[in-house]
């Protein structure tokens, strides 16, 4: 309904990062975050018993060669 678990713990993770008071925001930080959410506090609902209470483990990986850093929300 709100997308997969990953981008539900992304888009949280980047909530909480950028009200944080903290000056930026590194991203490889909020993916591994996120990507711990997923793993932790994600479990699957279902009614056959071979798809119930499945977990995942997200996998990230980068081409990235520059880094990303997101301003704070609370020093604009």
């Amino acid at each position: 309904m709100n997308g997969s678990w990953f981008i539900n713990a992304l888009s949280h993770e980047l909530t909480k990062a950028l009200s944080s008071s903290s000056d930026d925001v590194n991203l490889s930080q909020v993916l591994t975050r996120a990507a711990h959410a997923v793993a932790y506090e994600f479990q699957s609902i279902a009614l056959g018993p071979d798809m119930n209470a499945k977990k995942q483990m997200p996998s990230l990986y980068s081409t990235l060669t520059k880094e990303i850093h997101f301003p704070c929300l609370t020093s604009a």
